[in-house]
């Protein structure tokens, strides 16, 4: 499918149409989103809709490849940004909570394909590609990572390996919550929080200081 039509359009309609089918995917899931509901949150006429992106099928994919794109763009600038592996979970939590007020309904999308509650889990296996480029972009979040701020009793590698399973798990959690809340901006709010917190209690357990910056 060509999007390049709906990428042409301005940057204020274009937010506001995927902020539309974001919240409508997430909510009914694909098999009972409406496009009705669509155009009417966003402002839009029907044919304009099915212009664009052709069917509901080709908006759900443009919305799958999009959040994946953002989301995979998030962790190669933190680990761009950062050399700490706990930095760079940091920043990419800031990324989540600052595009929130932007799209408050792309982590409850995300959710909606990777939660164990998710209406569109069963979409996931279509998007072998992406999800691919997520895991190889989440390698890269660990590759090239300064230890120096592990103590000496510390074993970095053991102590980054640590930080991986017990984030994932994390991220996980978040989005089997989140597959079931919804679009609630309490659910996203303290799912930000228990991550953040999870990272404190990595950075005591392994680090010299309370920074972040290991």
């Amino acid at each position: 499918m060509d999007y390049s039509k709906f990428e042409k359009l301005a940057p204020e309609k274009r937010q506001r149409i995927i902020n539309a089918a974001l919240y409508e995917f997430t909510l009914y899931g694909e098999a009972k989103a409406s496009s009705n509901r669509i155009v009417k949150c966003a402002g839009i006429g029907k044919g304009m809709l099915f212009y664009y992106f052709g069917n509901m099928e080709g908006a759900f994919r443009y919305l799958a490849l999009y959040t994946h794109a953002k989301l995979s763009g998030w962790m190669t600038e933190t680990a761009e940004r950062h050399a700490g592996v706990l930095a760079r979970w940091e920043s990419l939590l800031d990324f989540a909570e600052e595009n929130h007020a932007e799209e408050p309904a792309l982590a409850a999308f995300l959710a909606s394909m990777y939660g164990r509650a998710g209406k569109n889990a069963a979409r996931i296996a279509d998007y072998a590609g992406e999800k691919a480029l997520l895991h190889a972009n989440l390698n890269a979040f660990y590759q090239q990572v300064d230890t120096g701020c592990f103590p000496a009793d510390v074993d970095a590698s053991l102590g980054i390996k640590c930080i991986r399973h017990v984030m994932l798990a994390s991220v996980r959690e978040a989005f089997d919550a989140l597959s079931e809340t919804g679009v609630e901006p309490a659910g996203f709010l303290t799912a930000m929080e228990q991550l953040r917190e999870m990272l404190a209690a990595l950075c005591r357990l392994h680090c010299k200081t309370e920074a972040l910056a290991c």
